[in-house]
Protein backbone atom coordinates (compact mmCIF):
# COMPACT_ATOMS: atom_id res chain seq x y z
CA UNK A 1 0.00 0.00 0.00
CA UNK A 2 2.57 2.55 -1.47
CA UNK A 3 2.45 6.71 -2.80
CA UNK A 4 3.60 7.80 -5.80
CA UNK A 5 3.58 11.74 -7.39
CA UNK A 6 2.84 12.04 -11.05
CA UNK A 7 3.89 14.49 -12.52
CA UNK A 8 3.36 16.54 -15.98
CA UNK A 9 0.49 16.33 -18.17
CA UNK A 10 -0.40 13.08 -16.61
CA UNK A 11 -1.26 14.88 -13.21
CA UNK A 12 -3.51 16.95 -14.88
CA UNK A 13 -5.20 14.00 -16.65
CA UNK A 14 -4.73 12.16 -13.22
CA UNK A 15 -7.63 14.01 -11.23
CA UNK A 16 -10.21 12.54 -13.51
CA UNK A 17 -8.62 9.47 -14.40
CA UNK A 18 -8.11 8.06 -10.83
CA UNK A 19 -11.62 8.42 -10.35
CA UNK A 20 -12.43 4.41 -10.81
CA UNK A 21 -10.13 4.10 -8.33
CA UNK A 22 -11.26 5.94 -5.71
CA UNK A 23 -14.63 5.51 -6.44
CA UNK A 24 -13.81 1.97 -4.50
CA UNK A 25 -11.12 3.04 -1.92
CA UNK A 26 -12.15 6.59 -0.55
CA UNK A 27 -14.04 6.91 2.41
CA UNK A 28 -17.11 7.36 1.21
CA UNK A 29 -19.79 8.02 4.38
CA UNK A 30 -22.31 8.82 1.40
CA UNK A 31 -22.40 5.75 -0.38
CA UNK A 32 -26.27 4.68 1.69
CA UNK A 33 -27.25 8.24 -0.03
CA UNK A 34 -28.03 6.55 -3.31
CA UNK A 35 -30.35 4.49 -1.93
CA UNK A 36 -33.00 5.74 -4.08
CA UNK A 37 -34.82 5.73 -7.54
CA UNK A 38 -31.66 6.15 -9.91
CA UNK A 39 -33.34 6.11 -12.98
CA UNK A 40 -33.85 9.80 -12.57
CA UNK A 41 -30.39 10.62 -12.79
CA UNK A 42 -28.43 7.82 -15.17
CA UNK A 43 -29.31 6.23 -18.12
CA UNK A 44 -27.48 2.76 -17.62
CA UNK A 45 -26.14 1.26 -20.98
CA UNK A 46 -26.02 -2.10 -22.04
CA UNK A 47 -23.98 -4.14 -19.85
CA UNK A 48 -25.33 -7.82 -20.46
CA UNK A 49 -24.12 -9.88 -23.21
CA UNK A 50 -20.71 -7.41 -23.50
CA UNK A 51 -17.99 -9.65 -25.29
CA UNK A 52 -15.07 -10.25 -23.02
CA UNK A 53 -11.99 -12.29 -23.13
CA UNK A 54 -10.12 -13.92 -20.61
CA UNK A 55 -5.84 -13.67 -20.34
CA UNK A 56 -4.31 -17.09 -18.50
CA UNK A 57 -1.27 -15.93 -16.60
CA UNK A 58 1.97 -17.81 -16.91
CA UNK A 59 5.08 -17.93 -14.83
CA UNK A 60 8.43 -18.81 -15.82
CA UNK A 61 11.01 -20.60 -13.69
CA UNK A 62 13.19 -16.85 -13.61
CA UNK A 63 10.03 -14.78 -12.04
CA UNK A 64 10.00 -17.30 -9.45
CA UNK A 65 13.88 -16.83 -8.97
CA UNK A 66 13.49 -13.14 -9.17
CA UNK A 67 10.73 -13.38 -6.47
CA UNK A 68 12.78 -15.74 -4.50
CA UNK A 69 16.00 -13.53 -4.70
CA UNK A 70 13.60 -10.56 -3.57
CA UNK A 71 12.76 -12.60 -0.23
CA UNK A 72 15.86 -13.54 0.43
CA UNK A 73 17.02 -9.90 0.17
CA UNK A 74 14.01 -8.42 2.30
CA UNK A 75 14.83 -11.42 5.00
CA UNK A 76 18.31 -9.83 5.07
CA UNK A 77 19.76 -8.50 8.38
CA UNK A 78 22.60 -6.27 8.99
CA UNK A 79 25.49 -6.76 11.45
CA UNK A 80 28.29 -4.57 12.75
CA UNK A 81 31.31 -6.08 11.65
CA UNK A 82 34.97 -5.74 13.75
CA UNK A 83 37.00 -7.13 10.53
CA UNK A 84 37.53 -6.39 7.23
CA UNK A 85 38.82 -3.34 4.92
CA UNK A 86 36.95 0.02 4.50
CA UNK A 87 35.45 -0.24 0.62
CA UNK A 88 33.81 2.29 -1.64
CA UNK A 89 29.78 1.76 -0.79
CA UNK A 90 30.27 0.62 3.02
CA UNK A 91 28.88 1.95 5.84
CA UNK A 92 30.77 2.50 8.36
CA UNK A 93 31.10 3.68 12.21
CA UNK A 94 33.89 5.62 13.35
CA UNK A 95 34.51 8.38 15.72
CA UNK A 96 37.43 11.10 15.32
CA UNK A 97 38.64 14.29 16.60
CA UNK A 98 39.72 17.55 14.90
CA UNK A 99 42.42 19.88 15.79
CA UNK A 100 43.27 23.14 14.14
CA UNK A 101 46.76 24.10 15.19
CA UNK A 102 46.92 21.41 17.84
CA UNK A 103 43.41 22.44 19.35
CA UNK A 104 40.23 20.72 19.07
CA UNK A 105 37.47 22.93 17.74
CA UNK A 106 33.89 23.18 17.98
CA UNK A 107 31.80 20.43 15.68
CA UNK A 108 35.54 18.98 14.78
CA UNK A 109 34.37 15.60 16.88
CA UNK A 110 32.35 12.51 17.51
CA UNK A 111 32.64 9.97 19.65
CA UNK A 112 30.27 7.63 17.04
CA UNK A 113 29.44 8.48 13.40
CA UNK A 114 28.02 6.35 10.73
CA UNK A 115 29.11 7.30 7.04
CA UNK A 116 28.86 5.65 4.04
CA UNK A 117 31.94 5.68 1.74
CA UNK A 118 30.64 7.25 -1.61
CA UNK A 119 27.90 8.78 -0.66
CA UNK A 120 28.51 10.85 2.70
CA UNK A 121 29.69 14.40 2.11
CA UNK A 122 32.32 15.65 4.27
CA UNK A 123 35.46 17.84 3.34
CA UNK A 124 37.57 16.34 0.14
CA UNK A 125 40.22 13.59 1.65
CA UNK A 126 38.12 12.76 4.59
CA UNK A 127 36.10 10.11 3.32
CA UNK A 128 38.35 9.02 0.51
CA UNK A 129 41.47 8.73 3.17
CA UNK A 130 39.60 5.54 5.00
CA UNK A 131 38.81 3.38 1.58
CA UNK A 132 41.26 0.55 2.13
CA UNK A 133 42.01 0.91 5.87
CA UNK A 134 41.24 -1.85 8.81
CA UNK A 135 38.03 -2.10 10.67
CA UNK A 136 39.54 -1.15 14.27
CA UNK A 137 42.45 1.02 12.74
CA UNK A 138 43.23 4.84 13.88
CA UNK A 139 44.00 6.49 11.02
CA UNK A 140 45.62 10.84 11.23
CA UNK A 141 44.07 12.53 8.11
CA UNK A 142 46.08 15.96 7.01
CA UNK A 143 43.33 18.54 5.38
CA UNK A 144 42.41 21.53 4.37
CA UNK A 145 39.15 23.16 4.79
CA UNK A 146 37.74 24.25 1.51
CA UNK A 147 37.73 28.64 1.41
CA UNK A 148 34.11 28.48 0.56
CA UNK A 149 33.34 26.57 3.53
CA UNK A 150 29.97 27.05 5.47
CA UNK A 151 31.77 28.37 8.69
CA UNK A 152 34.11 31.35 7.99
CA UNK A 153 36.24 30.78 10.92
CA UNK A 154 37.47 27.74 9.16
CA UNK A 155 37.14 28.30 5.70
CA UNK A 156 40.99 27.81 4.01
CA UNK A 157 42.52 26.42 7.48
CA UNK A 158 44.70 23.21 7.63
CA UNK A 159 43.17 20.50 9.91
CA UNK A 160 43.95 17.32 11.33
CA UNK A 161 41.60 14.82 11.93
CA UNK A 162 42.41 11.36 13.64
CA UNK A 163 39.80 8.92 12.81
CA UNK A 164 38.94 5.60 14.47
CA UNK A 165 37.24 3.13 12.26
CA UNK A 166 34.81 1.23 14.75
CA UNK A 167 32.97 -1.15 12.54
CA UNK A 168 31.31 -1.96 9.32
CA UNK A 169 28.20 -2.70 8.60
CA UNK A 170 27.64 -6.15 6.77
CA UNK A 171 24.61 -6.97 4.81
CA UNK A 172 24.11 -10.82 5.71
CA UNK A 173 21.78 -12.57 3.56
CA UNK A 174 20.19 -15.52 4.34
CA UNK A 175 20.58 -18.71 2.05
CA UNK A 176 17.73 -20.50 0.22
CA UNK A 177 17.65 -24.26 2.46
CA UNK A 178 15.04 -25.99 4.75
CA UNK A 179 15.98 -23.63 7.75
CA UNK A 180 14.76 -20.14 6.35
CA UNK A 181 11.67 -21.75 4.24
CA UNK A 182 10.49 -23.80 7.70
CA UNK A 183 11.33 -20.39 9.46
CA UNK A 184 9.61 -18.10 7.04
CA UNK A 185 6.88 -20.22 5.45
CA UNK A 186 4.36 -22.76 5.35
CA UNK A 187 6.51 -25.46 3.60
CA UNK A 188 8.96 -28.46 4.82
CA UNK A 189 11.33 -28.55 1.59
CA UNK A 190 12.59 -26.18 -0.74
CA UNK A 191 11.11 -27.57 -3.93
CA UNK A 192 7.78 -26.96 -1.93
CA UNK A 193 8.65 -23.63 -1.45
CA UNK A 194 9.50 -23.07 -5.05
CA UNK A 195 6.19 -24.44 -6.40
CA UNK A 196 4.38 -22.45 -3.65
CA UNK A 197 6.35 -19.37 -4.82
CA UNK A 198 5.23 -20.18 -8.44
CA UNK A 199 1.28 -20.87 -7.19
CA UNK A 200 1.63 -17.45 -5.27
CA UNK A 201 2.79 -15.68 -8.66
CA UNK A 202 0.07 -17.18 -10.59
CA UNK A 203 -2.26 -16.27 -8.43
CA UNK A 204 -1.28 -13.33 -8.20
CA UNK A 205 -0.80 -12.70 -11.62
CA UNK A 206 -4.27 -14.18 -12.66
CA UNK A 207 -5.67 -12.03 -10.70
CA UNK A 208 -4.05 -8.90 -12.22
CA UNK A 209 -5.49 -9.61 -15.73
CA UNK A 210 -8.70 -10.79 -14.22
CA UNK A 211 -8.95 -6.85 -12.89
CA UNK A 212 -7.75 -5.88 -16.37
CA UNK A 213 -10.48 -7.70 -18.08
CA UNK A 214 -12.69 -6.24 -15.26
CA UNK A 215 -11.42 -2.49 -15.49
CA UNK A 216 -12.00 -3.03 -19.52
CA UNK A 217 -15.91 -3.90 -19.25
CA UNK A 218 -16.31 -0.98 -16.86
CA UNK A 219 -15.17 1.02 -19.24
CA UNK A 220 -17.36 -0.11 -22.01
CA UNK A 221 -20.00 0.55 -19.30
CA UNK A 222 -19.30 3.62 -18.40
CA UNK A 223 -18.86 4.78 -22.16
CA UNK A 224 -22.91 3.19 -22.93
CA UNK A 225 -24.38 5.14 -20.26
CA UNK A 226 -25.32 8.48 -19.66
CA UNK A 227 -25.77 10.84 -16.73
CA UNK A 228 -29.11 13.05 -16.92
CA UNK A 229 -28.53 14.98 -13.64
CA UNK A 230 -26.62 14.55 -10.62
CA UNK A 231 -27.88 14.46 -6.81
CA UNK A 232 -26.98 17.78 -5.27
CA UNK A 233 -25.96 16.20 -2.06
CA UNK A 234 -23.52 13.62 -3.47
CA UNK A 235 -22.05 15.95 -5.99
CA UNK A 236 -21.10 18.04 -3.04
CA UNK A 237 -19.88 15.14 -1.38
CA UNK A 238 -17.76 14.40 -4.28
CA UNK A 239 -16.34 18.22 -4.55
CA UNK A 240 -15.27 17.96 -0.97
CA UNK A 241 -13.77 14.97 -1.95
CA UNK A 242 -12.06 16.62 -4.53
CA UNK A 243 -11.02 19.54 -2.27
CA UNK A 244 -9.40 17.36 -0.12
CA UNK A 245 -7.21 15.89 -3.30
CA UNK A 246 -6.29 19.29 -4.53
CA UNK A 247 -4.84 20.06 -0.72
CA UNK A 248 -2.82 17.27 -1.00
CA UNK A 249 -1.48 18.48 -4.20
CA UNK A 250 -0.82 22.02 -2.56
CA UNK A 251 1.11 19.64 0.20
CA UNK A 252 3.27 17.96 -2.48
CA UNK A 253 3.68 21.91 -3.98
CA UNK A 254 5.15 23.23 -0.86
CA UNK A 255 7.62 20.63 -0.16
CA UNK A 256 9.18 21.16 -4.02
CA UNK A 257 9.30 24.78 -3.18
CA UNK A 258 6.89 26.13 -5.20
CA UNK A 259 4.07 28.29 -4.71
CA UNK A 260 0.32 27.49 -6.05
CA UNK A 261 0.45 29.19 -9.72
CA UNK A 262 3.84 27.29 -10.47
CA UNK A 263 3.22 24.29 -9.52
CA UNK A 264 -0.02 24.29 -11.83
CA UNK A 265 1.47 25.55 -14.59
CA UNK A 266 4.74 23.31 -14.48
CA UNK A 267 3.42 20.05 -13.06
CA UNK A 268 -0.18 20.02 -13.54
CA UNK A 269 0.50 21.63 -16.90
CA UNK A 270 -3.10 24.05 -15.99
CA UNK A 271 -3.49 27.33 -14.21
CA UNK A 272 -6.26 27.48 -11.56
CA UNK A 273 -9.19 28.05 -14.05
CA UNK A 274 -8.10 24.73 -15.55
CA UNK A 275 -7.94 23.27 -12.16
CA UNK A 276 -11.38 23.71 -10.89
CA UNK A 277 -12.73 22.64 -14.31
CA UNK A 278 -10.49 19.68 -13.75
CA UNK A 279 -12.13 19.39 -10.11
CA UNK A 280 -15.86 19.14 -11.09
CA UNK A 281 -15.16 16.97 -13.88
CA UNK A 282 -13.88 14.85 -11.26
CA UNK A 283 -16.69 14.88 -8.93
CA UNK A 284 -19.34 14.17 -11.55
CA UNK A 285 -16.97 11.09 -13.10
CA UNK A 286 -17.27 10.10 -9.73
CA UNK A 287 -20.83 10.39 -8.69
CA UNK A 288 -21.55 9.11 -12.75
CA UNK A 289 -19.31 5.55 -11.88
CA UNK A 290 -21.28 4.97 -7.96
CA UNK A 291 -24.68 5.40 -9.91
CA UNK A 292 -23.92 3.02 -12.66
CA UNK A 293 -22.64 0.53 -10.46
CA UNK A 294 -25.59 1.00 -8.02
CA UNK A 295 -28.23 0.81 -10.53
CA UNK A 296 -26.94 -2.50 -12.06
CA UNK A 297 -26.27 -3.99 -8.58
CA UNK A 298 -29.84 -3.40 -7.71
CA UNK A 299 -31.37 -4.99 -11.38
CA UNK A 300 -29.34 -7.75 -10.80
CA UNK A 301 -30.16 -8.27 -7.11
CA UNK A 302 -26.05 -7.91 -6.27
CA UNK A 303 -25.68 -7.41 -2.46
CA UNK A 304 -22.89 -8.14 0.04
CA UNK A 305 -23.64 -10.08 3.42
CA UNK A 306 -21.87 -9.27 6.50
CA UNK A 307 -20.40 -13.11 5.87
CA UNK A 308 -19.23 -12.44 2.39
CA UNK A 309 -17.74 -9.12 3.95
CA UNK A 310 -15.81 -10.85 5.97
CA UNK A 311 -14.73 -13.68 4.01
CA UNK A 312 -13.58 -11.18 1.54
CA UNK A 313 -11.61 -9.25 4.01
CA UNK A 314 -9.77 -12.39 5.53
CA UNK A 315 -8.90 -13.22 2.06
CA UNK A 316 -7.05 -10.22 1.43
CA UNK A 317 -5.23 -10.54 4.12
CA UNK A 318 -4.23 -13.90 3.47
CA UNK A 319 -3.24 -12.91 0.34
CA UNK A 320 -0.87 -10.01 1.61
CA UNK A 321 0.42 -12.04 4.10
CA UNK A 322 -1.24 -11.47 7.79
CA UNK A 323 -3.65 -12.79 10.00
CA UNK A 324 -6.24 -10.77 12.07
CA UNK A 325 -3.28 -10.62 15.16
CA UNK A 326 -0.18 -9.79 12.70
CA UNK A 327 -2.36 -7.09 10.90
CA UNK A 328 -3.75 -5.52 14.24
CA UNK A 329 -0.25 -5.49 15.86
CA UNK A 330 0.93 -3.83 12.19
CA UNK A 331 -1.61 -1.21 11.72
CA UNK A 332 -2.65 -0.78 15.32
CA UNK A 333 -6.34 -1.77 14.53
CA UNK A 334 -8.09 -4.51 13.30
CA UNK A 335 -9.08 -5.43 9.74
CA UNK A 336 -12.89 -4.53 10.43
CA UNK A 337 -11.91 -0.80 11.37
CA UNK A 338 -9.62 -0.49 8.80
CA UNK A 339 -11.66 -2.53 6.37
CA UNK A 340 -14.66 0.15 6.82
CA UNK A 341 -12.31 3.22 6.87
CA UNK A 342 -11.18 2.44 3.68
CA UNK A 343 -14.81 1.40 2.25
CA UNK A 344 -13.76 -1.96 1.22
CA UNK A 345 -17.51 -2.81 1.11
CA UNK A 346 -18.03 -0.92 -1.56
CA UNK A 347 -14.97 -2.36 -3.30
CA UNK A 348 -16.02 -6.03 -3.01
CA UNK A 349 -19.86 -5.06 -3.86
CA UNK A 350 -17.75 -3.47 -7.70
CA UNK A 351 -16.41 -6.48 -8.13
CA UNK A 352 -19.70 -8.63 -7.39
CA UNK A 353 -21.25 -6.68 -9.99
CA UNK A 354 -18.66 -7.36 -12.54
CA UNK A 355 -18.92 -10.76 -11.79
CA UNK A 356 -22.27 -10.92 -12.78
CA UNK A 357 -21.95 -9.12 -15.68
CA UNK A 358 -19.11 -11.13 -16.61
CA UNK A 359 -21.84 -14.34 -16.31
CA UNK A 360 -24.04 -12.92 -18.19
CA UNK A 361 -21.17 -11.69 -20.49
CA UNK A 362 -19.99 -13.56 -24.23
CA UNK A 363 -16.56 -14.99 -24.21
CA UNK A 364 -14.82 -14.61 -27.71
CA UNK A 365 -10.96 -15.23 -28.66
CA UNK A 366 -9.02 -12.48 -28.10
CA UNK A 367 -8.42 -11.91 -31.68
CA UNK A 368 -12.47 -11.36 -31.75
CA UNK A 369 -12.03 -9.15 -28.85
CA UNK A 370 -9.28 -6.78 -30.09
CA UNK A 371 -11.85 -6.27 -33.44
CA UNK A 372 -14.26 -5.23 -31.84
CA UNK A 373 -12.64 -3.29 -29.40
CA UNK A 374 -10.85 -1.05 -32.57
CA UNK A 375 -14.60 -0.82 -33.88
CA UNK A 376 -15.63 0.16 -30.72
CA UNK A 377 -12.98 2.94 -30.74
CA UNK A 378 -13.46 4.23 -34.00
CA UNK A 379 -17.21 4.48 -33.35
CA UNK A 380 -16.38 6.75 -30.59
CA UNK A 381 -13.87 9.01 -32.12
CA UNK A 382 -16.32 9.24 -34.63
CA UNK A 383 -19.07 10.62 -32.45
CA UNK A 384 -16.66 12.99 -30.55
CA UNK A 385 -15.63 14.23 -33.73
CA UNK A 386 -19.29 15.30 -34.91
CA UNK A 387 -20.31 16.66 -31.65
CA UNK A 388 -16.90 19.13 -32.24
CA UNK A 389 -17.89 19.97 -35.85
CA UNK A 390 -21.50 20.80 -34.75
CA UNK A 391 -20.30 23.09 -31.67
Amino acid sequence: MNKKLLIGSCVAVALVAVVVIILFFVNDKQSKEYNYDLSKYVKVGKYKGLEYTSRKASVTDQDVSVEIKRRLQKAAKTENSKTGKVANGDTINISFVGKIDGKEFEGGSSESTDITVGTTKMIDGFVEGLIGKKVGETVTLNLKFPDNYGKTALQGKAVEFKVTINSKKKVVTPKLNVDFVKKNSKYKSVNEYKEGVKKELLKQKQKSLDSTVKQELWSRIIDRSKAKKYPEKELNEAMSQANKLEESYKAQAKNYGMNWDAYLKTVMRTDKKGFEKLKQEYAKNLVFNRMVMYSIARSENVSLSNREYKKEILQILEDNGYTEESFKKAFGKDIETYANEQNWRQKILFDKVLDKVIKDGKKVSQKEYQKIIAEEKAKKAKTSGNKNSNK
